[in-house]
């Protein structure tokens, strides 16, 4: 490679400048694009991914590091030049060829280096762009997923993506929708191309849309060096005609930049080519962007009213290449974004009271003759709500207290205040605290009849009693309302069923039922839920009375199949017991999901999806999930539900543990269910900081993340203590007693154990499987094997338990072929098994067994 000065220097007369492109690119016909844009890896820089030159330069560290014919006398590029595997025209290829020689080894390798990139600000213009179609066709040969990602984040259209030479044939160049064509692959796919031999030319069907886009388009390149045959070769020859790039390519070099490959400079001396010469990819866009834009800000204020999108703009203005871009556009955008964060925040503060509200607004209310609110109490407001907005929680808290709440007179003043306390109590997860609950009862005593004081209480605390005393008291209030009988049944069912013993319970089995049919009997209508919910109750309330349950289950889907059986509500209820109604419910579901888009309605149509997506996991249809699940994001804009599901199917069924976590951490904490998942995930990648931030935050509400945070990476000592702590105020949880007796056994402790969980394997009525398990690990090790025990309980009634149930059952009696049988198919279900089950006690009797090994990826 020669040095960049003298080359350009020599094509001096070649150069071009970016008004020249902004120029070229405004001159449309009806708004169609005239260029297409090729993207190389120097795009992806300031998004936190290595560029080629920052890997070759790894590689060849690492190579010269385990070298044994290494000569120290020569140069490293000496040495690299004697190597007769090594190419300098293509030096990334032939470097990661030799760093990994599987192409499966390359995948992980690429899948490692792109995961959890967030898209720099350069993204958030070329979406943009797009949307206002300066660009509609992006060919690049990285592997990453940004743009699309930036999509995502950033806007609400939805790209055809190919990354597969088969799928390519099925784009066209009049489609209106933006189209990102990855030239080399994806990193999901096992085909990626990235070595020497694979990046000699494209495939077949991926080259010819190439040579069709280049018929009616122009060529913008940034961030690609040229430095594979596979490209490169296709624009020398359609260089040579005519019909092909009538609009010119211009390429742009990063300033700064110390070589240039001799492909490119003899593409460069070609006729139709240019060169132009920018700061960086970020700099190109925003520059674009405020030309031919106008200088529109790169995320809309439309979407900046969401808690998400607003921690988007936060992370997407603090990117450290940001804040060094001498771009004064980009300087400027990223203070006017902050502005707008500052703005809005406004709007989004009181989210999780405001949600609450519209219950009040749907209510006859008295008028407020309370005095307004001055402009010296309006600057306080302000002053803790940019406190709030900056994440100076803390400060924002004082400021309150600083008011002196027991004096003030003014109602409507106080009550602001107390409000936004509690909002930010909310965010600091101190629900659970002695200042909550106080701040709860100050504002109820102020507005006794406010309803939605009493459910934030019911939601926030975790003690039953106190659940009980406030939601029966807002029931006081408004004892019309079939929402209230609905929650307190569901938080009643939640605690009973949690219980170990459930003769401890404070609430009867009778004071359930009763709550729910209240509800029913004051709202009929197949909108609320709590007849679903009683379906559920009675089902697990009956699960040893198989004709009672059936009897009950049905009786309720009979009434509720008359009001729509279309309606998500009934169409979960037939598939979650499909087997005991006499109905198809495969074509139920795929009718419901038809008449739900044929009636325009998103929300059914996510929620019936969501079904079918469980339908087809069941049955093993995997392709139908990807098929529905991409109809539907090509269509609607997904909500919290749609993605928590998405990223558990990603982690479950498809092994794309990056990915599922990518979601996960965008979607934001937000349940249980989310905060569960994302710490075992975290687990498998050994993120254990991530992991504690989680499980830091939200121990105060939820102890149990606390106890799976330990248990996962494998602190049982702290574990146990901390569960025996919590179960001095607390009764005894099955989560928490399958968690502390599993952490004893990885301890072998095994007589503490034993005489733990005899008392409740003895008792039929609270042996779980899970404690089954755990009490026959403990058995053998403090006794001795007792087939006839473990087969009794589970083997001979296989029908009553889960695929990985059984596989342990058989380990631990040695029989290891039906064990690695069942386990086959529990991680068919589940493939995030294969990462948890090696550590497993149970499966003891299996660890050196060859196809264990291969079922669980020991290598």
């Amino acid at each position: 490679m020669e040095n960049i000065k003298d080359i350009l220097f020599e094509l001096r007369h070649k150069e071009k400048k970016i008004s020249d492109i902004v120029r070229f690119l405004s001159i449309r016909c009806d708004d169609t694009p005239n260029y297409s844009l090729l993207m190389g890896a120097g795009c992806s820089i300031t998004s936190g991914i290595k560029s080629g030159t920052q890997l070759i330069n790894d590689w060849k560290k690492e190579i010269i590091e385990y070298a044994d014919d290494y000569d120290t006398s020569i140069t490293p590029d000496e040495y690299f030049e004697k190597q007769n595997w090594f190419d300098e025209r293509n030096p990334y290829s032939s470097l990661f060829e030799k760093r990994y020689d599987l192409q499966r080894q390359r995948r992980a390798f690429v899948e490692n280096e792109v995961a959890n990139k967030n898209p720099s600000i350069g993204y958030a213009y070329l979406v943009k762009l797009i949307e206002n179609n300066y660009f509609n066709a992006i060919f690049t040969t990285n592997f990453d997923d940004l743009l699309n990602e930036a999509f995502y984040r950033f806007s609400n259209v939805r790209p055809v993506v190919c990354a597969h030479d088969s799928a390519i044939t099925s784009i066209t160049v009049t489609s209106k929708r933006p189209k990102i064509i990855k030239l080399h692959g994806d990193y999901l796919f096992e085909d990626i191309k990235s070595t020497l031999r694979e990046t000699e030319s494209l495939e077949g069907n991926m080259k010819n849309k190439f040579i069709e886009f280049s018929k009616d388009y122009g060529l913008i390149v940034v961030g690609y060096a040229g430095n594979d045959r596979s490209i490169m070769d296709i624009l020398s020859f359609l260089l040579k005609k005519e019909e092909f790039f009538k609009n010119g390519i211009y390429w742009c070099i990063r300033k700064g930049d110390e070589c240039i490959s001799d492909d490119l400079k003899k593409l460069l001396w070609k006729d139709k080519v240019y060169f132009v010469q920018i700061d960086g990819f970020d700099e190109l866009m925003a520059e674009l962007n405020k030309r031919l834009n106008k200088g529109v800000l790169p995320i809309d204020n439309a979407i900046l009213s969401s808690e998400h999108q607003i921690k988007l703009i936060k992370s997407l203005t603090s990117n450290e290449y940001v804040a060094k871009s001498n771009s004064q556009i980009i300087q400027e955008d990223s203070k006017r974004l902050k502005k707008m964060v500052s703005h809005n925040i406004f709007e989004d503060f009181f989210k999780h009271v405001d949600i609450k509200k519209e219950r009040k607004k749907n209510n006859t209310t008295k008028k407020d003759n309370s005095p307004l609110i001055k402009d010296e109490e309006k600057k306080a407001l302000n002053k803790i709500r940019i406190l709030f907005m900056e994440d100076e929680i803390e400060e924002a808290l004082k400021l309150i207290d600083e008011q002196n709440l027991e004096k003030i007179e003014n109602i409507r003043f106080k009550t602001e205040l107390l409000e936004m306390k509690l909002s930010i109590l909310h965010d600091m997860n101190l629900e659970n605290s002695i200042q909550y609950k106080s701040t709860i009862d100050l504002l109820i005593a102020i507005n006794p009849n406010t309803e939605m004081y009493y459910l934030d209480a019911v939601n926030s605390f975790p003690c039953i009693k106190d659940k009980i005393e406030y939601i029966n008291k807002a029931i006081s209030i408004y004892p019309t309302d079939y929402s209230l009988y609905r929650k307190k049944g569901d938080f009643m069912v939640d605690y009973y069923n949690s219980l170990v013993k459930k003769e401890e319970s404070d609430i009867t089995v009778e004071s359930i039922t009763e709550c729910y049919l209240a509800s029913i009997k004051l709202d009929g209508s197949i909108f609320n839920t709590s007849w679903v919910n009683l379906c559920n109750w009675y089902n697990h309330l009956y699960e040893k009375e198989n004709e009672k349950r059936k009897d009950k289950v049905l009786e309720l889907l009979n009434e509720y199949e008359k009001q729509n059986k279309y309606h998500p509500n009934y169409l979960k209820v037939c598939y979650q017991y499909r087997d005991i109604i006499n109905k198809e419910v495969d074509q139920l579901l795929i009718d419901g999901y038809k008449f739900a888009k044929e009636a325009d309605a998103p929300v059914w149509v996510e929620s019936i999806l969501l079904i079918l997506l469980d339908y087809f996991i069941n049955k093993d249809k995997i392709n139908e999930v990807n098929k529905f699940m991409h109809e539907f994001e090509d269509e609607y804009n997904p909500s919290y539900d749609y993605l928590l599901k998405k990223a558990i199917i990603l982690a479950k069924h498809f092994d794309n543990i990056s990915e599922a976590i990518k979601i996960l951490e965008d979607i934001g904490e937000d349940s249980y269910i989310h905060n569960n998942m994302l710490i075992k995930l975290y687990a498998i990648t050994k993120e254990k900081e991530k992991a504690k931030k989680i499980a830091d935050k939200f121990s105060t509400i939820e102890p149990d993340i606390l106890f799976l945070y330990y248990i996962e990476f494998e602190e049982y000592e702290t574990a146990c203590d901390l569960i025996e702590e919590y179960w001095i105020k607390h009764k005894r949880e099955i989560s928490t007693l399958i968690s502390y007796s599993y952490a004893k056994l990885k301890l072998k402790r095994y007589k503490d154990v034993y005489w733990e969980l005899k008392q409740y394997y003895d008792n039929p009525q609270t042996c779980i499987p899970a404690l089954a398990i755990n009490y026959f690990i403990a058995d053998i090790k403090h006794n001795k094997l007792d087939e006839k025990k473990i087969k009794n309980k589970i083997l001979n009634n296989k029908e009553l338990y889960d695929n990985d149930v059984i596989a342990a059952a058989y380990s631990l009696i040695g029989d290891i072929p039906n064990a690695l049988d069942y386990l086959s198919r529990a991680i068919k279900e589940d493939n995030m098994l294969k990462y948890s089950v090696q550590d497993w006690p149970a499966f003891e009797n299996c660890r050196e067994d060859n196809r264990y090994k291969k079922l669980v990826g020991i290598q």
